[in-house]
């Protein structure tokens, strides 16, 4: 048995294996820590740069003079964008009121002009056409309209023949 452990023992080398490793995790810990100090240092200057930041801050709060702040970058957008607006209402403005204008005018146009005017006849022309041999109706279209409205209304009691006699009754209703 003493021989078995004896031989057990002298498997391991003294230990030299788990002893180089114990050195090298002692020197992962070691250079960890140096890594951590340094740290430390870059985060106290952090810090430190921080807190004058923090400190101008307020000095300018005080003084009421802060040209990054948001209330001041919010009124300038806000400004920017009022703008914008106004132009674009003074645009849709304009084309509404030209829109009603167009409509305002369009009611006085004349609702039937002729494409094409027709020029009066003198006396003698006019005498001419009415003594030419041609048919009645091409004197009526080349002289000119007697009144603006030519029309004549007849009452059905005035025509005396009607044919049938029954239905004048109902000429009164």
């Amino acid at each position: 048995m003493a021989e078995d452990i004896q031989s057990q023992l002298e498997g391991f080398d003294s230990f030299s294996a788990q002893q180089e490793q114990i050195t090298a995790l002692e020197a992962r810990i070691k250079s960890g820590r140096e890594k951590a100090d340094a740290l430390k240092v870059r985060l106290g200057e952090a810090r430190r740069r921080v807190d004058a930041r923090a400190k101008l801050e307020t000095e300018l709060e005080a003084k009421n003079i802060r040209p990054w702040s948001p209330l001041v970058l919010r009124s300038c957008l806000l400004t920017k964008v009022i703008g914008r607006m106004r132009i674009l209402w003074v645009i849709v403005g304009t084309i509404m009121g030209l829109v009603s204008l167009l409509i305002v005018f369009r009611c006085f146009k004349p609702a039937h002009t002729s494409p094409e005017p027709r020029l009066a006849l003198d006396s003698t022309s006019k005498t001419k056409i009415l003594d030419a041999p041609i048919p009645d109706i091409a004197k009526e279209v080349m002289s000119p309209p007697r009144s603006p409205l030519d029309v004549r209304l007849e009452s059905p009691a005035a025509r005396s023949d009607t044919p049938d006699q029954y239905l004048r009754m109902f000429d009164e209703l």
